[in-house]
């Protein structure tokens, strides 16, 4: 995993835990990053040290965590309109307000990127509940 992809609210995985990545120092020769464990600790780190995993949009529990309803669905309210995200197999898709398909993502498989895309489009973080017990 690349670290420079990651942007400060993104949630990764670090020794099978969930972790929040609080802080990010690129101007070294290798990315460091700052990542706070559920129960408030921080530790900063390169990749070779902390061993940064991606959550992967096919995790069952992440529909919920994320706000996806049951059909898969999460919605996207703007000023007029209404879209939704739906996680189809590995990837996203965007879809209009009839919910029928406009733009398959295939490179989004991630939760961060996921996030990073919400945050894209809707300028503010995307919710995500941090009581995602199992969810590694």
């Amino acid at each position: 995993m690349d670290l420079k992809d990651l942007k400060i609210g993104n949630l990764v995985s670090v020794k099978n835990e969930i972790v929040e990545v609080v802080a990010i120092d690129a101007k070294e020769e290798e990315t460091v990053i700052g990542i706070k464990f559920p129960d408030d600790r921080i530790l900063n780190g390169t990749q070779s040290e902390l061993h940064v995993k991606p959550i992967k949009l096919t995790n069952v529990p992440l529909r919920e965590y994320c706000g996806f309803d049951k059909d898969g669905y999460c919605r996207l309210d703007f000023d007029k309109y209404t879209f939704y995200f739906k996680i189809q197999g590995d990837h996203i898709i965007l879809c209009g307000e009839d919910k029928r398909p406009l733009v398959h993502f295939w490179e989004i498989v991630n939760l961060h990127q996921l996030q990073n895309l919400y945050f894209s489009l809707k300028g503010e973080q995307m919710k995500v509940n941090l009581n995602l017990n199992g969810m590694v």
